[in-house]
């Protein structure tokens, strides 16, 4: 594993534990607890949540494990805010929502803080110097040690980073990205030249970008990804047996592929099982040296050319 410098005292994992429609969905109380263990030893420490997934569930279970296995003081937990569990609170960034879905959060992990909060989405009714308030009290007062954003447009980005008195606790920005979707590279870009942490999510396109989906292609699940494509489906053959040629499973081609760009500081990844974990060899993920020579030499080929 590989880690990337947040302050003198916190190192982040650069991949990092993607929960969306898996614990609590994919996988119950016993088998999240294999996989989050599994990838405790594995060196990843980086937890990416939401108050709402699962309905609260995700964030329960996982509070029970690491409450169990005497593990939160080893990870660093990212949650976010914006759609609401409260019948009686609209969605979005009103002070009201966001000190209601932080109470459930820490709740949910068991713990006094939260590592980092994120702005789930943007909210245009939300004015911008209430909310960098809102958030700077919440650091002030031990709730939270950072915050961030997710799915933020890039000028929402710059306008609250100018706005802060606390810049370098506003550094988390979180983006989609696979080789089907490359529409935020500006917003990464930019935002990796101002400091902040980027994390991507989705590399693997729900899963049409792995080995499962080549031995699977009719699956239903797959045939409703948005990405089932025809041309797509015929570039994603190409494009493994190349990697087959190099040594890499399709998933480790991705991973690497995202993390040889310095856009990108984590990667998130909904493992669900720890089959599926141990199959994933770190050394070629990021043995940066090497993939890159692969990937030079890959390039001759029409479907690696410009990939992302």
């Amino acid at each position: 594993m590989q880690y990337i410098s947040l302050d003198k005292k916190t190192s982040l994992s650069k991949i990092g534990v993607g929960t969306y429609k898996n614990f609590g969905e994919k996988l119950d109380y016993r088998e999240s607890q294999k996989v989050l263990v599994k990838l405790y030893q594995k060196g990843v420490n980086f937890i990416d949540s939401s108050i709402n997934y699962a309905g609260g569930n995700c964030e329960k279970i996982i509070g029970k494990i690491l409450k169990k296995n005497h593990l939160r003081k080893d990870f660093f937990i990212a949650s976010k805010v914006f759609f609401s569990v409260n019948k009686k609170i609209e969605d979005g960034l009103s002070k009201e929502n966001i000190y209601y879905s932080l109470e459930q959060i820490k709740k949910n992990y068991k713990t006094d803080f939260i590592d980092c909060l994120q702005c789930h989405r943007y909210d245009p009714n939300i004015n911008l110097y209430e909310l960098v308030n809102i958030f700077e009290n919440l650091i002030k007062r031990g709730d939270i040690r950072f915050w961030g954003s997710t799915n933020w447009p890039l000028n929402i980005i710059i306008k609250v980073h100018k706005i802060c008195n606390m810049k370098k606790k506003f550094i988390f920005n979180q983006q989609p990205l696979n080789i089907f979707f490359k529409d935020r590279l500006e917003n990464l870009n930019t935002t990796k030249n101002k400091g902040f942490v980027n994390l991507v999510y989705g590399i693997l396109s729900k899963g049409i970008l792995s080995n499962k989906f080549l031995t699977n292609t009719g699956l239903l699940k797959f045939k409703k990804n948005i990405n089932y494509k025809t041309k797509n489906i015929s570039k994603i053959k190409k494009i493994d047996k190349i990697c087959k040629k190099y040594g890499y499973s399709f998933e480790e081609f991705m991973f690497a592929l995202a993390h040889s760009k310095k856009y990108v500081d984590i990667t998130l990844c909904g493992i669900s099982s720890t089959e599926h974990l141990n199959k994933l060899e770190f050394k070629k993920i990021f043995n940066n040296n090497l993939f890159n020579k692969h990937l030079n030499e890959m390039k001759k080929y029409e479907d690696i050319k410009n990939i992302l």
